[in-house]
């Protein structure tokens, strides 16, 4: 199973959740104080901020989770990085944006590495080959 999970797509991609959570919050945070002059842009900040943080963070754990499905979780990796630029704090400063990214785009490409290829060789000291069979009986 280690070799079907795309871990550098799922790390890249944990990684940059993890700024775009922290630029999601303080988006979060920049929005509850604007909800005190202008509730609804208050409230559609917050919303937004750690909705884009909070799935970007859910996709990332589901490379890991459910590999089989990485394609889809790296397109959805893909959207949400997309969409923390305006909701998180330019995408968790820009470099929550970058990792979720290049995360998302390792997990679409990813290909799993094929089974090595058992090659058998003689024993040491053994012939090479069989030994011929005997010859025929002569003829009565």
């Amino acid at each position: 199973m280690a070799g079907k999970v795309p871990v550098a797509a799922g790390v890249l991609s944990i990684v940059g959740a993890v700024f775009i959570l922290i630029g999601g919050l303080a988006e979060a945070y920049i929005g509850a104080i604007l909800s005190i002059f202008f509730p609804g842009v208050g409230a559609i900040l917050v919303a937004g901020a750690l909705g884009v943080a909070v799935l970007s963070f859910i996709w990332a754990i589901l490379m890991f989770v459910m590999p089989s499905h990485k394609a889809i979780w790296g397109a959805l990796m893909i959207v949400m990085a997309v969409l923390s630029l305006p909701f998180a704090f330019l995408g968790g400063f820009l470099i929550g944006f970058i990792l979720a990214l290049i995360g998302g785009i390792l997990a679409i490409t990813y290909k799993a590495p094929e089974p090595p290829v058992v090659v058998y060789a003689p024993m040491p000291g053994a012939p090479p080959f069989a030994p011929p069979p005997p010859p025929p009986p002569p003829p009565m």
